[in-house]
């Protein structure tokens, strides 16, 4: 019986010994990716359900507004199209629709929930500063007062305040503003549909 190259018994050896750290490296990679999920902190007026009706509650009219603190920052522009994408996507799982308002002379004539989000204030952190510079980037959070008022009458529906913050002590796995952004929106369109 011939024996095995030493070479091939090296490879061999190599490949199963580099294959664990390839399989870490990769869990590591996808955890990075998908982070931990944001907490979404509400005020105590938020218990009521919104007054919507159900002809309103199946389209959204999104506007998103800011404090002086958040328009003059400059990722201001960026947190708006977070915002814009985070709703649409949390529309789409309700198969809800969805259209953008920049100013008040677009009001809809057609029965729609108008969804008024205000950044009060927030500290934009995206997930790749917080993996390049870890807990020197410091912690992202988001303030906003949101507003829901049926279309076309423009009659106020409810106010909620949503808050969400992440801590550069847990590392690169804190959830970053786009993670938050989400989760605010998730709420958002939940409390749409619970009517």
């Amino acid at each position: 019986m011939q024996k095995p190259h030493r070479l091939t018994i090296f490879h061999s050896i190599f490949l199963k010994n580099m294959l664990t750290p390839l399989k870490v490296l990769t869990v590591i990679c996808a955890l990075i990716l998908t982070g931990c999920a944001a907490t979404v902190e509400r005020t105590a007026n938020s218990e009521s359900r919104l007054a919507i009706s159900k002809g309103d509650a199946n389209s959204i009219v999104l506007a998103v507004r800011g404090s002086d603190i958040a328009t003059t920052s400059e990722d201001w522009e960026k947190l708006r199209q977070e915002w814009r994408e985070a709703m649409k996507d949390a529309a789409e799982e309700y198969g809800m629709a969805i259209s953008y308002q920049e100013s008040s002379a677009e009001l809809s004539q057609k029965n729609q929930t108008l969804v008024v989000i205000k950044v009060n204030d927030y500290r934009y952190v995206s997930q790749g500063a917080r993996f390049m510079l870890g807990i020197m980037t410091g912690n992202a959070f988001v303030d906003a007062d949101v507003s829901f008022f049926e279309l076309p009458s423009k009659t106020p529906a409810g106010t909620r305040n949503y808050k969400t913050s992440s801590s550069a002590g847990s590392g690169i796995f804190a959830p970053m503003i786009s993670k938050q952004i989400r989760s605010i929106s998730g709420e958002i369109v939940r409390e749409i549909n619970q009517r």
